[in-house]
């Protein structure tokens, strides 16, 4: 009762030093789970909460996520048309500072399967040189092109690493996306993994402020570790339950590849692009062996 009073959703003051807000507890995260092309994919979410009441939560439906229609990016998402996407999960959990000092920060949780509108035969995303050419290729479609003044507004990946998590039995990574703009307070932090042959999930976690200025800036004001953890909890939760059509197509891979690992390092790529398209690295010319 105390804390409902405490971190009441509702500002009366400005926010004094680096306060530490309150948000929704990842401890009475409900469990999700949905299929995804055979397999179950499961993950933990606390309820929906958004400071602002015109979010909305979407939540997965009881048939295949596959079977949801993949629609292309607009122009200005992506100018090279070469992904589409299907949304299927979406929530937002507020974070509020104490005694009447209003939402500080929020995370923003949204989950795409993307896959390519023309995917050259034979080729896998299980495959971990695939994979990494096509979160290059996607990446650079989807961020590339956006730039201010010729200098890009985004880079990534930043901080890649592979992800350990034991629930995941196939290859995955964790990575941001960073503002380039000093008044730009959102970072983008992703957890990618294939999910067929042809699929893969992005999991987009933006770690937004409610005030402007360069993230540096509002960490020196608001302390985001109880945001950065629930991020982290969410990440470290996911699991998936390969469905045998797609064992069948992680094994056919294992066949021809000893070496299942990604790379340990991926370095920031070079953007602004050319209406966001990659010069050496396109998917449609690799030669895998």
């Amino acid at each position: 009762m105390i804390d409902w009073i405490k971190y009441y959703p509702a500002q009366l003051r400005q926010v004094q030093n680096a306060e530490t807000p309150k948000g929704p507890a990842f401890s009475s995260a409900k469990n999700i789970k949905c299929i995804i092309g055979g397999s179950e994919l499961s993950f933990k979410m606390p309820r929906h909460r958004a400071w602002a009441s015109s979010y909305e939560a979407l939540n997965p439906k009881s048939r295949d996520v596959l079977e949801f229609p993949a629609r292309h990016f607009n122009k200005s998402s992506m100018p090279n048309d070469h992904w589409q996407s299907s949304y299927f999960f979406r929530r937002y959990c507020a974070f509020y500072g104490p005694w009447f000092s209003g939402p500080q920060m929020q995370l923003n949780v949204g989950m795409i399967i993307i896959n390519k509108i023309k995917h050259q035969e034979g080729v896998s995303f299980f495959h971990p040189q695939a994979f990494e050419i096509a979160i290059a290729d996607y990446l650079t479609s989807r961020y590339g092109h956006k730039a201010n003044s010729g200098k890009a507004m985004w880079s990534g990946p930043v901080d890649w690493k592979i992800n350990s998590n034991s629930g995941l039995h196939i290859c995955s990574a964790i990575f941001n996306i960073m503002p380039t703009e000093v008044h730009q307070a959102s970072r983008k932090q992703f957890l990618v993994f294939p999910v067929t042959d042809k699929h893969i999930l992005i999991a987009e976690l933006e770690h937004q402020f409610a005030f402007q200025g360069s993230i540096e800036a509002c960490k020196k004001k608001f302390d985001s570790k109880p945001m950065e953890a629930l991020a982290n909890d969410i990440i470290n939760s996911f699991s998936l339950t390969l469905g045998s059509k797609t064992q069948a197509q992680l094994d056919s891979v294992k066949s021809d590849c000893p070496d299942m690992s990604l790379s340990n390092t991926f370095a920031p790529l070079k953007w602004p692009s050319e209406a966001g398209a990659l010069d050496n690295s396109s998917h449609e010319n690799i030669k895998l062996t």
